[in-house]
């Protein structure tokens, strides 16, 4: 896990570790939790445009 050179910042740090874990052939394992999404007020950040830097960091890893 250490070795794995991660380059990424912000929300764009998570689609990149599971798709160079993934490329390892790891397997990734979910555990289902409770959650309660935040609102923007109580200090939810992200935005659709962070959506679209996570795809584009999924492909980039996975294809180039």
């Amino acid at each position: 896990f250490k070795s794995i050179d991660l380059q990424e910042k912000g929300f764009s740090f998570c689609p990149e570790i599971t798709t160079k874990i993934s490329l390892l052939n790891i397997d990734i394992i979910e555990f289902p939790i409770n959650y309660n999404g935040r609102t923007y007020d109580q200090g939810k950040k992200i935005v659709a445009s962070d959506g679209l830097k996570a795809i584009w960091t999924l492909i980039k890893y996975r294809f180039f």
